[in-house]
C-alpha cells in the first residue's frame, strides 16, 4: 500500500500540522470527519489524522468498509476513488477516468 499513500500524498499537497481545508479535512489526506467516523476506528480521535500513520490507519479501516475487495487486490483505481468521492466512489460512471484518479494512477506510474 506504501506507493499508494505516498501518490494519494502527492496529490493532496498537504500544507501542516493544524492546516484545515476548505470541508474541513485535517491532516496530510485531507480527512474529513464523517470520512473518520464512517472508518469505525475503535482508538484515537479526529486530530490524529493530522497523524501520517494514524490516518493511514484511517483510510485502510475506511476501505475495509467500503471495498474490501478492491483493497485485498490493490485496485488502486477504486482505492483512489472511495478515498476521493466516498463510498460510491467506485460504482461512480465513468471513475476510472475521473481526474483525481488519474492523477493517482499517473503518480504511481511516475508520471508528472
Amino acid at each position: 500500500m506504501t506507493p499508494l499513500f505516498a501518490a494519494i500524498l502527492a496529490i493532496e499537497g498537504w500544507l501542516g500540522i493544524g492546516t484545515i481545508g476548505a470541508a474541513g479535512e485535517i491532516g496530510p489526506y485531507q480527512i474529513t470527519y464523517a470520512y473518520w467516523q464512517d472508518a469505525r476506528m475503535p482508538d484515537g480521535a479526529f486530530i490524529d489524522c493530522e497523524r501520517e500513520d494514524y490516518a493511514q490507519r484511517v483510510m485502510v479501516a475506511y476501505w475495509k468498509r467500503y471495498c474490501p475487495v478492491a483493497l485485498r487486490d490493490r485496485d488502486y483505481r477504486v482505492l483512489a476513488a472511495v478515498h476521493h468521492h466516498g463510498p460510491k466512489g467506485r460504482t461512480m460512471q465513468g471513475y476510472e477516468d475521473d481526474d483525481y484518479v488519474q492523477r493517482v494512477v499517473n503518480q504511481l506510474k511516475g508520471v508528472k
